[in-house]
């Protein structure tokens, strides 16, 4: 026969194991989500850093094109 206090222990023995395994599942589900997260942000600032770009272009072609007719302008 064994002692019913051994069953109980032995019982949340078995519970703490698999809540720890749950988790360490839990904490890496967590950390491979932020590094996801840091990759799409990442992303985005590469966007966004391209889109500025592409407007500062776009800007000093207007710039250069406007300068030059003033220039023909004045002569």
């Amino acid at each position: 026969m064994t002692c019913p206090v051994l069953q109980v222990v032995n019982g949340l023995k078995q519970r703490i194991l698999k809540l720890e395994q749950q988790c360490r599942e839990k904490e890496n589900t967590v950390t491979k989500l932020q590094s996801e997260l840091q990759t799409t942000n990442l992303e985005e600032l590469k966007i966004t850093v391209e889109t500025y770009f592409e407007e500062i272009q776009r800007l000093r072609r207007i710039l250069d094109t406007t300068e030059k007719r003033y220039r023909k302008y004045q002569e």
